[in-house]
């Protein structure tokens, strides 16, 4: 249980059930991470400026995310997926660059943040394969997407 997260291109998936009925489902197909705490902060954040959605104040303080209080707990803002830019892919490289540095991760357990300076560096390859083959794609005329599932 907890944060998957995927980039690359929409397509169509075929889930079969145990009655042999057949159904299909949009995915988004390419690069695949679990609980990649700083990737989701800065793809929070990055969603959260393009929809123009405000940090909330949590404790007296101004968090860095929007949150939503639901059954008594408090969640972060989720979005389930985004269309992406060149110019975000070009943003992700820079904070990819400096270890996301800037994108501490207080999401709780589900995101991963209790190892999140560990999977940055387990995965700064891929992170960095990812960007680059996305801008490729965009630059191609291919629509590029960030996906978040819990």
């Amino acid at each position: 249980m907890g944060l998957d997260q995927s980039m690359g291109t929409k397509g169509l998936q075929e889930w079969k059930s145990s009655d042999g009925s057949k159904e299909e489902y949009e995915v988004i197909n390419g690069f695949e991470w679990r609980k990649h705490a700083r990737l989701q902060e800065f793809m929070t954040r990055l969603h959260m400026k393009k929809n123009n959605v405000e940090p909330s104040i949590v404790n007296g303080k101004q968090s860095k995310k929007a949150w939503t209080k639901v059954e008594g707990y408090i969640y972060p803002h989720q979005f389930g997926e985004m269309k992406l830019e060149s110019s975000d892919l070009d943003e992700l490289k820079e904070a990819i660059k400096n270890g996301y540095k800037e994108y501490e991760c207080d999401g709780g357990f589900f995101w991963g943040h209790e190892f999140q300076l560990e999977t940055v560096e387990e995965y700064r390859e891929q992170d960095l394969e990812a960007v680059e083959t996305c801008k490729r794609m965009i630059e191609g005329g291919t629509e590029v997407f960030y996906g978040e599932s819990w």
